[in-house]
């Protein structure tokens, strides 16, 4: 994979009236089917800073992430991309029992329990940081590193914005953590200052985001299960059933004199099906998956 590569725009199909970048196309991996945003941040996060990993930080990168999260397979495969050793943080007794830190095993990484029932995000992460007094490792968070390093985790983001369709009024994104949001609001202010965005935290958590002055901007929150699944399919393609799908129903749902008076586009930022459905039979993946047939979402 060339670097240029990871600057490559994705595209942006049309479907059921709305537009979709998507950004889940990005796949540099041909063995494993990480995808989106995160892949690419990771990948130029980890390449700027390779000397010094290797030099100072015992060629070790480490994160910490929910057991759901595809956050720690992204780290642990740009991990093996570069020769480095790996370690994933995460918030179980029984890290196996789950499907993605089994993958980051397979990967390589050593999986280090650093709370045994707990998964908040700064929780895990004061964690991890104490760990940092007795093992050696390069830290990878997408939200600290934002303002450290936001030519790696800010710049390929709002650089995917230069193509969107010129006919598209208003721009609808999913919000997890907000560190992809942030890239792409970038972007807006300094390719596509008319569009409105509409920013869906699908599970109701306040996010804080720095909003350009110049941007017109709304963030929306909905009241799903973090941890459900969701099931819906665009043409020919599923959306991610824990974040794509359900911010894509929220839009549906609540959004629909925007969809009727507005040109659309919805950010695919990732997909991490591809995780859930590689789970070996015997484990329970994640509670039953919601049906939600774009069919039937339709006006």
């Amino acid at each position: 994979m060339k670097i240029k590569d990871l600057h490559a725009l994705t595209p942006v199909e049309f479907h059921n009236g709305i537009h979709f970048k998507r950004d889940d196309l990005f796949r540099p991996f041909t063995d494993i089917g990480v995808s989106g945003g995160k892949v690419r941040q990771c990948l130029l996060l980890v390449r700027k800073h390779l000397r010094d990993i290797k030099r100072t930080h015992g060629g070790t990168i480490a994160t910490a992430c929910s057991v759901h999260s595809p956050q720690g397979v992204i780290v642990a495969r740009v991990a093996k991309k570069y020769g480095l050793k790996c370690l994933i943080g995460c918030g179980t007794a029984k890290p196996m029992t789950h499907a993605a830190l089994r993958q980051c095993k397979v990967l390589g990484a050593e999986i280090k329990t650093l709370v045994t029932s707990n998964a908040y995000t700064a929780v895990l992460e004061s964690r991890l940081d104490r760990l940092r007094k007795s093992t050696e490792f390069f830290p990878i968070r997408f939200g600290y590193q934002a303002e450290t390093d936001g030519d790696a985790i800010i710049e390929p983001n709002a650089a995917q914005v230069q193509n969107i369709p010129d006919q598209v009024t208003a721009l609808v994104v999913p919000v997890g953590s907000a560190v992809s949001a942030h890239g792409i609001l970038v972007g807006v202010e300094r390719y596509r200052p008319n569009l409105t965005v509409y920013l869906i935290q699908p599970f109701g958590y306040s996010r804080t985001l720095a909003i350009p002055p110049t941007v017109k901007a709304h963030y929306l929150t909905g009241k799903y299960p973090y941890s459900t699944l969701m099931n819906i399919t665009i043409g020919s393609f599923q959306l991610d059933q824990i974040y794509e799908a359900k911010a894509y129903h929220y839009m549906q749902r609540h959004l629909k004199s925007i969809l009727r008076r507005e040109v659309v586009c919805f950010w695919v930022i990732g997909d991490a099906n591809w995780l859930r459905a590689w789970a070996p039979a015997g484990h329970d993946r994640t509670r039953s998956p919601i049906q939600a047939d774009d069919s039937s979402l339709k006006e």
